[in-house]
């Protein structure tokens, strides 16, 4: 192996190591297993997601970006996986995060069945005041016939 793909080979797995989410549209998981170390929960379950979420996986809807996501992407087919949140801390802030605090999406993915793992992005929300509730979509792009199974937001993984 040239020494330019290995040192790539090696800033990919040390990525995906440290980071939990590598950085390619697809990437092997393993033949459907979820990452360890996540807390694990069902469509509608809540969870507490540090620092002062309260959050729960909806549900998911899959099609053409061109109904289902007009204007957010380029990809010809998404899915939309709908997240309900409560704001349960002491001030005013935006559900995606700020440069100062990151909100709980500062990791999203998603899985297939076989393991391969896709990246997402959430639809941003306008700040979300202490106590109040809102929701948002995250958007995955992923080939037709793509059945995503788990979908992993923060600290918490969903099976869907």
């Amino acid at each position: 192996m040239d020494p330019l793909a290995a040192r790539l080979r090696a800033a990919a797995l040390a990525s995906l190591l440290l980071g939990g989410c590598g950085r390619s549209p697809a990437q092997r998981a393993g033949p459907g297993t979820a990452p360890s170390g996540y807390r694990t929960y069902q469509v509608n379950q809540q969870w507490d997601e540090p620092p002062g979420w309260r959050l729960a996986v909806t549900g998911i809807r899959c099609g053409a970006a061109a109904t289902l996501a007009p204007g957010d992407t380029d990809a010809d087919h998404v899915c939309l996986v709908a997240v309900r949140f409560t704001n349960e801390g002491n001030t005013s802030r935006p559900f995606t995060g700020t440069a100062d605090e990151p909100g709980p999406t500062w990791r999203i993915c998603a899985y297939d069945a076989q393991g391969d793992e896709f990246h997402g992005h959430a639809r941003p929300v306008d700040p979300t005041a202490p106590g109040a509730s809102g929701g948002t979509d995250l958007v995955f792009e992923v080939p037709v016939g793509v059945d995503l199974r788990r979908v992993l937001v923060a600290q918490g993984m969903v099976r869907l």
